[in-house]
C-alpha cells in the first residue's frame, strides 16, 4: 500500500533520463516518517520514475511510495507516483 512521503534529494545514484527513472538518496521530511523506523536527517534510498523535476538542483518533492526490502540493497522506498502534492497543501 502506498503512502505519502516528501523530502530533499541529497544524491542521484543512477539516472535514466529517457524514462525519468532515478535511484537517489533522500532525506525525508520528519512529519512523513512518524511511526516509522527512520532516523531524522539520515538519507534513505528511493527509486522510481519522477518526471518534470530537475534532479541536478537537489530538489524537494512529494511522492507516493511503498517500502520494499531489496535482497541486495536492503530497505528502500519504491515510488508509485511522483511528483505529488499533499492533500492539504495550500500555496496561499
Amino acid at each position: 500500500m502506498s503512502q505519502y512521503f516528501s523530502g530533499r534529494v541529497q544524491k542521484v545514484i543512477f539516472e535514466n533520463a529517457d524514462s525519468a527513472f532515478y535511484i537517489m538518496r533522500m532525506v525525508l521530511d520528519p512529519d512523513d516518517t512518524i511511526g516509522l523506523n527512520v532516523v531524522d536527517h539520515v538519507p534513505i534510498t528511493v527509486k522510481g520514475n519522477v518526471s518534470g523535476i530537475d534532479m541536478t538542483s537537489n530538489p524537494w518533492f512529494g511522492f507516493e511510495g511503498r517500502w520494499v526490502n531489496d535482497p541486495r540493497y536492503g530497505q528502500q522506498i519504491h515510488i508509485t507516483r511522483a511528483p505529488v502534492l499533499k492533500d492539504d497543501w495550500d500555496a496561499n
